[in-house]
């Protein structure tokens, strides 16, 4: 059942921020070519004296000369550039010497990247849903969203989901099954999934315990037409890609009874994913969430939150850097959970490395904290290195060039805080709890027209 352009699969690491994509062989065909002109210098010197013979004599194209000059054009359309121009740019920039088909090769897949992100907003349109919306939620994906949550959203969005209901639509089988949660006739299809009032009754409920938003539909934050923040769309796609591998476990025959037992399947499937595709051994990523705690409560005290984002890591001309930054007022939990009082994020152009960005975010943060009256302040990122070299209590060196300056801004408002009696620390947390901010750092690339301070910062 052909459901989607295969071509688009060569873009949805950029879209959707998975890690493996298909290459794209025109690309790499042309990559290729101009590669290998540009390794040999006979054959470049033959290639020019070829096109100047052949420019005025013929058109045909029986030299083959003419492949490479063909490679050479179709660069040109693609990206609006000469590959000379780009190749030298990218030399200039980078300390060290460039790879012509890795650096010509991602040039024009950046530069493809918008009809693939149109064909999507089409696909999503067609079915009555705003295109813009989708691509710019998922843009502002928090990285901590795992590969499978974000396939599930891929899936979704193309209308991939295989269910008896689309079999039964193509005549393989007689008639759709019945929905596993409510038995609802011929309701084995993901848009009844997502609507199904089981489901839904179930979602309430593990809501309740993770601090997330009620839904009457969950339609709308799927296919990112709702304004959420990210900590709220991960828990969302988290506990529908849930729903979605418990239907698959119903329907190998593996039942469960009642309400209280599906709260407590999505439970447990949040906590433990592995265990729904029965994986006898855990893998990285599984180990690592073993790993993941909860910051310890810090009642009264107000919650700082600050990220960066930088999408290229300072190599390269396409590269681009944001920051974000989230106040809570403080709470008896001291959880910092819920709507934030106030929000910042701000675009810093190319060539930022993540660290930078990082700072930029935290400096923020220690700027609304030194003038405010708040006697308790938490900071709290999710870089190692900005917690240690930040500590109040040895903190670790910092030697880097480009971040000593932003180093003694934030030190000196931290001395400033304390000599005026405010007790402030500053403590390393998981991505998983700075999602906010990490949405925030997102945003601030991808929507530059509307970043700033919003009136509580």
């Amino acid at each position: 059942m052909t459901w989607s352009k295969l071509g688009i699969f060569t873009a949805v690491g950029r879209i959707y921020g998975l890690r493996v994509a298909l290459t794209d062989l025109r690309l790499a065909n042309v990559a290729s070519l101009i590669a290998t002109h540009e390794a040999w210098a006979d054959i470049r010197s033959g290639t020019a004296a070829s096109l100047a013979r052949w420019r005025r004599r013929s058109t045909q194209i029986v030299n083959p000369a003419f492949s490479w000059k063909t490679a050479f054009d179709f660069f040109l359309a693609a990206t609006g550039t000469t590959y000379h121009t780009h190749l030298h740019a990218e030399s200039r920039q980078r300390a060290r010497p460039v790879r012509p088909f890795r650096t010509l090769y991602r040039k024009m897949a950046g530069a493809t990247l918008q009809n693939w992100q149109e064909y999507l907003r089409s696909r999503v349109e067609a079915k009555g849903w705003n295109g813009e919306l989708l691509v710019r939620g998922l843009q502002r994906l928090p990285r901590s969203v795992p590969q499978a949550h974000r396939w599930f959203l891929l899936k979704l969005h193309l209308n991939a989901p295989l269910t008896s209901a689309r079999y039964a639509a193509a005549r393989t089988v007689d008639e759709a099954e019945p929905c596993a949660f409510c038995q609802l006739p011929g309701g084995d299809k993901a848009a009844h999934l997502l609507q199904c009032p089981a489901v839904l009754a179930a979602y309430d409920a593990v809501a309740g315990m993770a601090a997330l938003p009620p839904l009457a539909d969950a339609r709308g934050p799927l296919m990112m037409q709702v304004d959420l923040d990210g900590a709220s769309v991960a828990g969302v796609v988290a506990i529908f890609h849930a729903v979605w591998d418990i239907r698959a476990m119903c329907r190998r025959g593996i039942s469960y009874e009642g309400h209280a037992q599906l709260v407590e399947l999505i439970w447990k499937s949040l906590l433990c994913p592995w265990l729904m595709r029965c994986s006898p051994t855990k893998c990285r990523q599984q180990r690592r969430a073993e790993r993941v705690r909860e910051p310890n409560p810090v009642p009264d005290t107000v919650m700082y939150r600050s990220d960066g984002a930088s999408r290229g890591q300072g190599g390269s001309e396409d590269s681009v850097a944001g920051w974000g930054a989230a106040v809570w007022r403080a709470a008896p939990h001291g959880q910092g959970t819920g709507a934030p009082l106030a929000e910042a994020r701000g675009f810093l152009g190319r060539n930022v490395s993540n660290n930078v960005a990082e700072y930029h975010g935290l400096l923020q943060c220690m700027r609304r904290a030194a003038r405010a009256d708040d006697r308790c302040v938490m900071f709290e990122v999710d870089s190692m290195l900005l917690a240690m070299q930040l500590a109040r209590y040895r903190p670790w060196a910092c030697r880097s060039e480009n971040l000593l300056d932003l180093h003694r801004e934030c030190v000196r408002l931290g001395e400033r805080m304390a000599e005026t009696g405010v007790a402030w620390s500053i403590r390393h947390v998981y991505r998983e709890f700075n999602q906010v901010a990490d949405s925030l750092a997102n945003r601030a690339i991808d929507e530059r027209g509307t970043n700033g301070y919003s009136q509580a910062w």
